[in-house]
This record gives C-alpha cells, structure tokens and sequence, in this order.
C-alpha cells in the first residue's frame, strides 16, 4: 500500500484514494449514496472510491493537492489500540463481502486470520523480551481476529 513504483509527480486516475484526502461534488457523492455505515472506520473510502467507479465516475491522484494526515493516531491510543486492530480486519471482511460475495467473505477471512496468526506469534515474542504494553495490547487484538472473537476488548 505504499505504492513504492506509483508515480507521484503526475495526476493520474487511481483506484482508490486515502480517506483524509477525499474531495468530490456532493452529487456525486449523493448519487452513489454517500458512505456505507456498515463501515464504522477503515474502508469506507475504499468502499466509496469503488462504487464511484463503478457509476462511471473517476478517481484520480491529484500531486498538487497537498494532506496532512496523522496515520494511526486516533487508533493508536492504549485504550483502542486491540480494538481497532479487530475493527481494521473486519472492515476488510465487510468490504471483501460486499463487493466479491461469499467466496470474497472467506478468502479474506482466511487471509485476516491467517496474518493475525503471523502478528501473534511475532508480537507475543516481543513481549517476552521487551514487555511493552503497545505490544500486549496488539496481541489481544490480534488474538481477537485469530478467534474471531472481539467480546474482551
């Protein structure tokens, strides 16, 4: 996501663009029905962008526009740190339903759990070595997604 090889000197039509750097005519965010509220936080931009394209709109990249956007801050506090860890995931599910169907639902599903499994693993020997609380708190909510249970954060 990156987008190491992404030309960023020119404007050019994308995909998808960040939520904090979104601008449009508001009919045109009308005709597509504004945002989904079944996305509490994360991928709803995404959501937006691909039901855009899909009425026949464009999203472009625009260099000249310039956003300062504080990744991660609002999710990056001790009290929701394991929570939106979760919500991230499941958003993706959400997302991977909506727009791809039941195989759509499970493929990603199996790739949330099977990358919350990998971040386990990592995180929980890291806290063996360094016991930081940011990372217990990760592994709780990646052990959230791994069950797939979110009901102790």
């Amino acid at each position: 996501y990156r987008l190491t090889r992404f030309g960023h000197n020119a404007p050019s039509p994308v995909e998808q663009i960040i939520g904090a750097a979104i601008l449009l005519p508001r009919c045109d965010f009308e005709r597509v029905h504004g945002m989904d509220e079944q996305f509490f936080i994360y991928f709803e931009e995404v959501d937006l962008c691909k039901r855009l394209r899909t009425d026949g709109r464009e999203v472009w990249f625009w260099p000249e526009a310039q956003v300062q956007h504080l990744a991660g801050r609002s999710c990056e506090v001790d009290s929701t740190r394991a929570k939106m860890i979760y919500v991230l995931r499941e958003s993706r599910r959400k997302y991977f339903a909506k727009h791809f169907g039941k195989r759509g639902d499970l493929a990603i599903e199996c790739v949330n759990r099977a990358e919350a499994l990998e971040k386990l693993v990592v995180l929980s020997v890291l806290w063996v070595l360094r016991r930081r609380r940011k990372d217990r708190e990760k592994i709780d909510g990646f052990w959230a997604v791994v069950t797939g249970n979110a009901s102790r954060l």
